[in-house]
């Protein structure tokens, strides 16, 4: 009994020292660590005070990239496998989007079809239809190109289909036909209109969705090398206000909306009222929204391109509690959901990385490449927001490192001259 007593005695002494010891530890680090924070607490009694908008008390702790604590996360994938299951018959130029045919076994025995790609619109936003066509025979090695935004080509060997794909494209003008022999010509700027000294500024936004800053820094090195080169300014503080791209791409891209006038910005808990921004309750019209390249001067040229990943999907098309089913009218110029509804009626809506031997996301940079690069010396607007490569794996993000850093790379060097 002595010796049970002795031996619960031992332990109670060995317990209560741990506990001093581990006191004094956390006393000693908190006095160790506090000094060097250097933090500043707002007294919230003080009166509300107007601040310049760089007066900022915040303290902002950001995570390395590389933390070795995200070790076991991060993935570099180097290339993606993509089969290829179509004739590789047309090589295209991304820059212009001409194309030319390259395979000699078919010079003098190919029929092909040019079709545009119409819809996308309220109420069949998830849906396509076929419009203008034009019959043309391609020749080997020269060049043509497809006066339409949304289109298919198909080719025909003796009555047998050998080819078929859907492309975006740049609809220049209506008077020219659907097929134009020849090269692409990229439009000047008429300075008795624009001013030689302009100062008008162009937008252009291309959006990688699931993205962080450090996903991104780590992802994207040789692009952010080269952006970094460039003076580009990377903005620490922004960030997020909700769970889905469209409740966080509203402020950047509308004024307030009409429907959430009268509410309050703060909800009762102190925190940012979501509704707001976005209402839930509120089915939103996107044809209504003031959208902010509408409110520009009516000689900008305007791109929406929303890499969409399904057909019942867009990033104002749903979800339905918080908006009508897409637009009922093209929202900009240029607008590509028809060449998107007929990509992922292809796929059965089911998201892949490549197709017919290419990464999808290339093909969508592209666009926002080609658009770029045309309308490059005339004001405009353009946004290109890709979902799917990146929405449920943000590593894959690495795959377009190599291509977003040569096309900005060849923007820079062709607008420094």
């Amino acid at each position: 009994m002595l010796r049970r007593r002795t031996i619960s005695a031992l332990i109670q002494i060995v317990l209560i020292t741990s506990l001093i010891c581990l006191f004094y530890i956390v006393s000693q680090s908190h006095l160790n660590f506090k000094p060097n924070l250097k933090l500043e607490f707002r007294n919230f009694s003080e009166p509300h005070r107007q601040a310049h908008l760089f007066d900022n008390y915040c303290k902002f702790a950001w995570t390395d990239p590389m933390d070795s604590t995200l070790k076991k996360r991060l993935k570099f994938p180097k290339h993606a496998s993509c089969e290829k299951y179509n004739i590789d018959l047309f090589k295209r130029y991304p820059a212009t989007g001409e194309f030319s045919m390259k395979l000699k076994s078919y010079k003098n025995n190919l029929e092909c079809v040019a079709q545009v790609l119409k819809g996308g619109l309220r109420p069949e936003a998830h849906t396509f239809k076929l419009g203008r066509t034009q019959n043309f025979s391609p020749k080997l090695n020269k060049r043509f190109w497809i006066n339409a935004d949304n289109f298919l080509i198909t080719c025909f060997s003796k009555q047998l289909v050998i080819y078929r794909k859907q492309f975006m494209g740049l609809n220049m003008q209506e008077k020219l036909p659907l097929v134009v022999d020849g090269s692409f010509v990229i439009p000047e700027p008429d300075y008795t209109f624009h001013g030689e000294k302009s100062t008008r500024f162009s937008i252009s936004i291309l959006g990688l969705d699931s993205t962080s800053r450090a996903q991104f820094g780590r992802n994207m090195k040789k692009t952010s090398g080269l952006l970094d080169r460039l003076g580009s300014v990377v903005f620490n503080a922004y960030n997020k206000v909700g769970d889905n791209s469209a409740v966080n791409m509203l402020p950047i891209f509308a004024n307030e909306l009409q429907e959430t006038e009268s509410m309050s910005l703060i909800d009762e808990t102190g925190d940012v009222n979501i509704n707001k921004i976005l209402p839930s309750k509120t089915p939103l019209n996107p044809d209504t929204i003031q959208w902010i390249w509408k409110q520009l001067p009516p000689e900008y040229i305007t791109m929406y391109n929303d890499d969409i990943m399904h057909t019942s999907r867009g990033l104002f098309h749903y979800p339905p509690d918080n908006f009508l089913g897409g637009f009922s009218k093209p929202p900009a110029k240029f607008y590509y959901r028809p060449y998107y509804n007929h990509l992922y009626t292809q796929m059965n809506n089911w998201w892949r990385k490549c197709l017919d031997g290419q990464l999808l996301a290339e093909v969508f940079i592209d666009s926002w490449f080609r658009f770029e690069r045309v309308f490059g010396k005339l004001p405009h607007f353009g946004f290109t927001f890709i979902s799917s490569l990146t929405h449920d794996d943000p590593n894959n993000l690495n795959l377009l490192d190599n291509t977003l850093y040569h096309r900005l790379e060849y923007l820079n060097l062709i607008f420094k001259k």
